[in-house]
């Protein structure tokens, strides 16, 4: 994936409308972000038309199993994770 550095984004703002590009840039550039479409199945990186508008923002530990550890299968969240809503 190619982009230029202008085109990172380090957060989005609730109400905003941005294009699937940016936020598969977000994504790409944060691993601590999540996003959840009401709209669409696949966010497809070249898709510089179509903008989708952010709904809500939610600041969270996400606590995860880990189905591959049998012996400590529980990720213990470090840092808070930020979830989108878009649609």
């Amino acid at each position: 994936m190619s982009y230029y550095e202008s085109e990172i984004i380090k957060e989005l703002t609730v109400g905003e409308k941005y294009t699937v590009r940016q936020l598969g840039i977000l994504l790409y550039e944060n691993k601590d972000v999540l996003i959840l479409s009401k709209s669409i199945p696949q966010l497809r990186i070249s898709d510089d038309s179509r903008k989708l508008r952010v709904i809500d923002k939610i600041e969270a530990y996400a606590h995860q199993i880990d189905k591959t550890d049998r012996r400590n299968p529980y990720l213990v969240p470090n840092s808070k994770s930020v979830t989108y809503i878009v649609e």
